[in-house]
């Protein structure tokens, strides 16, 4: 079966990457661990755009706009302590980029799943595009209120709609990264295969092998003598009896 390794390694780490990041990092929150977690989950989410790029370019796409994500999040952090507006403003830059990103991931995975016949699971990343779509929305909504004095009431129960929103979002995206990474591994593939395991199925040859060396010297034997003017060798090595005359 056609697969795509390259692109099943990378999106499993992205999947961990994913899941470290939404799942676990808010059950840790405030603890000495959610920087670390937060951390590694950005790694892996990095490190496995760049493996899947291999095997389709849109996923090089999504890895540069997560780094352009994360400069944009520094930059937004350091002038919101003076100037909020302009930390409003990246904050909202950055929702866009994310669903941008998620678009490139979202296509090319369904992408690579319908060319390995896997129509189901290519069919998830529409809905996790549009639950993302609807999630970055409210994330904007919020964003302009924030901006509006006197709207503290309205912003406060839309979070609670927007936290749901984007639960849902995220857990859909995991699943489909997972439901991905399993479905584009070609059949009979395995990333820890060796070397010697390689080479195991011609071990069977090996005694052809030595039959047909030792048929070589032989043969090249016969033929430098040949050459010489030595009597022809019958099979085995043995002269050629020469024919007598009555």
């Amino acid at each position: 079966m056609k697969g795509y390794p390259k692109a099943a390694q990378g999106l499993y780490k992205v999947f961990v990457g994913q899941a470290l990041s939404s799942a676990l990092s808010p059950l840790l929150a405030g603890s000495s661990l959610e920087g670390l977690v937060l951390l590694a989950g950005l790694l892996l989410y990095l490190f496995g755009l760049r493996q899947a790029r291999s095997d389709d370019k849109r996923y090089g796409i999504a890895l540069i706009l997560a780094v352009v994500v994360l400069i944009v999040n520094f930059t937004a952090n350091l002038a919101s302590v003076n100037y909020p507006v302009i930390g409003s403003l990246g904050r909202m830059a950055i929702t866009v980029l994310n669903l941008i990103t998620l678009f490139f991931v979202c296509k090319a995975t369904s992408a690579l799943c319908m060319d390995v016949g896997q129509e189901k699971t290519a069919k998830l990343g529409r809905p996790v595009l549009w639950m993302n779509v609807v999630c970055a929305a409210v994330s904007l909504i919020l964003s302009v209120l924030s901006l509006i004095p006197g709207l503290a009431s309205a912003q406060a129960s839309l979070s609670y709609f927007a936290l749901f929103i984007a639960l849902l979002g995220s857990l859909m995206y995991i699943w489909f990264l997972f439901r991905a990474s399993r479905v584009l591994v070609p059949s009979g593939y395995t990333s820890t295969q060796t070397d010697e395991d390689d080479y195991d199925e011609y071990d069977e040859y090996d005694e052809y092998d030595e039959y047909g060396d030792e048929y070589d010297e032989d043969y090249d034997e016969n033929e430098e003598m040949s050459k010489e003017g030595a009597p022809e060798l019958q099979a085995g090595g043995a002269p050629a009896e020469k024919e007598t005359e009555e």
